[in-house]
């Protein structure tokens, strides 16, 4: 994949903010083989970074974890001002859980490396932890471009979701808060309770977070717009990988709902950069 030009990333490191001593917040990028779009990433973090700076003071790190990368990605990283710390074991719940160690701040908020928050991201996270009893919280995501197909399994859901919705009304129950790993946030203290990331779950590492992170603390979801980030749909682009997506969705659902096995937890996942696309 190419990368950036070398005048893009003067720009992007141009754009970065000054390193605090003791930062307000902390924010962990994971990054694996993502030399084509983590220039991006980062600068849109930085600009986030300025703005927070000057509507609220607060300092923030950026922290890039290369998640044993084979192209550019730690050079294009560091060539844009930020800190790189480095994780070999492959896996986005060892590069997670890197960054969590390496944070310098009470507060860590964590993204992907193929995504656009907005500027008013940080702010959106920050404000919610005037509350004391505020372990962590997400927010909400949207693609740039996924498989027509995908669009209309998106839609079919909003029904099932819709009789969900019912079923815990009936029961009085409430909705629980599912993480979005490309989106969410939380007090470091807290995930230390439980040790923060489980090592090995690879996919839906963020929602078992939040499960553990709501025994230690309150959780909620921003809804917002100032909150929402923009990710890569590349895994949901190919015809035959929506519908294995869709076949593992569907019957994980069933499973979760109607019998009393365990969902695996993401064990021996395959990256999306493992594989060409179809």
């Amino acid at each position: 994949m190419p990368g950036p030009s070398l005048e893009r990333l003067d720009y992007v490191k141009s754009r970065a903010p000054e390193l605090p001593l003791i930062p307000d917040a902390s924010i962990v990028i994971p990054a694996y083989n993502e030399e084509a779009t983590i220039a991006e990433t980062i600068l849109a973090i930085h600009e986030a970074a300025n703005h927070s700076m000057r509507t609220t003071g607060k300092k923030i790190e950026l922290i890039c974890v290369d998640n044993n990368s084979s192209d550019h990605t730690a050079q294009i990283a560091e060539d844009c001002g930020v800190r790189v710390v480095v994780e070999d074991t492959k896996g986005v719940s060892y590069a997670r859980q890197a960054g969590h160690e390496s944070a310098e701040a009470d507060i860590i908020l964590q993204s992907d490396a193929d995504t656009q928050v907005p500027l008013t991201w940080i702010d959106a996270h920050m404000r919610h932890y005037a509350n004391p009893d505020l372990a962590g919280l997400t927010g909400k995501f949207k693609y740039d471009s996924v498989h027509p197909f995908y669009k209309c399994y998106q839609f079919a859901r909003i029904f099932w979701r819709g009789g969900l919705a019912v079923k815990r009304a009936f029961r009085g129950e409430e909705k629980p808060v599912s993480f979005f790993g490309v989106n969410f946030s939380y007090r470091k203290d807290r995930a230390n309770e439980f040790g923060g990331f489980d090592l090995g779950s690879n996919k839906g590492e963020d929602v078992i977070f939040g499960h553990e992170l709501a025994k230690a603390g309150d959780v909620l979801e921003d809804r917002s717009k100032e909150i929402c980030v923009q990710t890569s749909g590349r895994r949901y682009r190919g015809t035959a990988q929506v519908s294995a997506q869709i076949l593992f969705d569907v019957s994980q659902t069933l499973r979760r709902n109607f019998t009393n096995i365990p969902t695996p937890r993401g064990r021996d996942f395959v990256d999306i950069r493992e594989y060409e696309e179809v």
